[in-house]
């Protein structure tokens, strides 16, 4: 059996329940999932990812508008020039305070805040290292 973890809200076991039942559910639809997908199996109340939603409405939507607001922030691009050549980045970045409150920062506060330096920096570290992994993947199935 595949063993499934979270990034996100929602526990070790929860996890691998909810893996597991999108893995059969993509099973059963050639391969392939969409959120629509998973929001009508989670309406079952018998459904392993019923517990994952919010079905309160007026909660929900307040949610979902959390959800904007944050990939609002996650969607603010800005230009930068590093040795006269432009670039472009994210405008604020999503770290933990010391009393592990999430908030976000633009990367000059980061630059000059240690921990938050590190959390950024240990972020784009495991993205290299994932990127290495799939594009080793990739190539295996080359072969």
């Amino acid at each position: 059996m595949k063993k499934y973890i979270t990034k996100g809200r929602c526990t070790k076991g929860q996890v691998q329940k909810y893996g597991t039942h999108i893995k059969k559910m993509m099973e059963q639809n050639n391969g392939k999932i969409t959120p629509t997908d998973i929001v009508e199996d989670a309406k079952n109340k018998e459904s392993p990812l019923h517990d994952y939603f919010e079905w309160d409405n007026s909660e929900a939507s307040r949610k979902y508008r959390l959800d904007q607001a944050r990939e609002m922030l996650e969607s603010v691009m800005e230009v930068v020039v590093v040795n006269e050549v432009e670039t472009v980045q994210r405008s604020f970045f999503n770290v933990k305070t010391q009393n592990r409150e999430s908030v976000y920062v633009t990367i000059d506060t980061a630059i000059k805040t240690g921990s938050y330096r590190t959390q950024i920096l240990s972020r784009i570290i495991n993205t290299l290292k994932n990127a290495t992994t799939l594009m080793e993947l990739f190539k295996q199935q080359e072969k």
